[in-house]
């Protein structure tokens, strides 16, 4: 039985998204379409509708937020956020990728960031040695008993940063990277705990 859609129309008017008010300007726009038929038609059925529901909250939440923040409409976010995927939709909407923007570093330029973390050092979440490349380790600190493999931690590998890093948006630099970049803790934020 083939229960795939090509319109989100044919589901989305009896789907209950609890008390999300959804914005009609996105929901009846045609990126959201596509995003909904793709979720759903990736296992259509019960899993679909529940996939759909889910992403759709999702998108419903982060995209206004975003979309204060950096000026810009919501139809715009969304259209941004769509055209930068890198795989489907499903995995792609999700906190990892799209986090609420009070867990991340908002900044106007890349001198703004510049200028808060001016020593260009940064702690490497593996090793915790100091590196002077913010996503990839070159802080020369062995990570093994022997003390002959040197870190090579990345923070756009598979584990990211572990929890131990942080997450910049550059508006300026926005319509080219849509989300929120990981990087390696700046030593200034270091010293600002300690």
């Amino acid at each position: 039985m083939n229960n795939r859609i090509t319109n989100a129309d044919e589901i989305t008017s009896a789907l209950p998204f609890g008390n999300m008010v959804l914005p009609a300007a996105l929901m009846q726009s045609e990126i959201m379409n596509k995003i909904i038929v793709e979720i759903y038609n990736g296992w259509p059925g019960e899993t679909g509708l529940q996939r759909v529901i889910e992403k759709v909250n999702f998108l419903c939440e982060r995209v206004p937020q975003y979309a204060k923040i950096m000026g810009k409409t919501e139809l715009e976010i969304l259209e941004l956020f769509a055209k930068s995927r890198n795989c489907n939709y499903t995995n792609y909407f999700q906190n990892a990728n799209f986090p609420d923007l009070s867990e991340v570093y908002v900044f106007d330029s890349i001198e703004d960031v510049r200028a808060k973390f001016p020593s260009k050092q940064y702690q490497c979440p593996c090793c915790g040695g100091i590196s002077t490349d913010y996503q990839e380790c070159n802080s020369g600190k062995t990570v093994d008993k022997k003390g002959k493999e040197v870190c090579n931690w990345k923070v756009y590998g598979l584990f990211g940063d572990m929890g131990k890093g942080i997450k910049v948006i550059v508006k300026d630099m926005f319509t080219e990277i849509p989300k929120p970049v990981a990087m390696f803790k700046p030593v200034e934020l270091l010293e600002a705990v300690s």
